[in-house]
């Protein structure tokens, strides 16, 4: 910046420097009175505040999914792991329990390859 600032030479160059207005507020002018300053000051702060709350949601998006996942792919071997060890069941509520394990899987196949998609994490996802 330094460098830029010292090739303005001309008066209007270094007039325009020193106007210091912020970009995003085209109306006040915090150097002309201590109300317009804490106004932009509050502004400022509050976009702040948004963006940041925005960023950190978008950050934490695709982690808690990936916690989500997990965990239903834990229950999921869980189940799988406990098809056949109740001696209450018969064979044909076993053979339905494996299907419903089956159909979740595909559930969370088909999940995490759509998330992946919208994410385009393409490279990291077996299709």
């Amino acid at each position: 910046m330094d460098k830029l600032d010292a090739r303005c030479c001309p008066d209007e160059e270094i007039e325009e420097l020193r106007k210091g207005r912020v970009p995003y507020n085209a109306v006040l002018n915090w150097r002309h009175s201590n109300l317009e300053f804490i106004i932009v000051g509050f502004w400022e702060y509050f976009l702040m505040s948004g963006l940041s709350a925005l960023e950190a949601l978008t950050d934490g998006y695709a982690p808690i999914n990936i916690c989500i996942i997990r965990a239903h792919m834990k229950i999921l071997l869980i189940r799988i792991q406990n098809l056949g060890a109740d001696p209450e069941c018969t064979l044909a509520q076993n053979y339905d329990e494996l299907k419903m394990c089956i159909r979740d899987h595909k559930l969370l196949l088909n999940l995490s390859t759509s998330w992946c998609q919208s994410f385009q994490l393409l490279p990291f996802c077996n299709s």
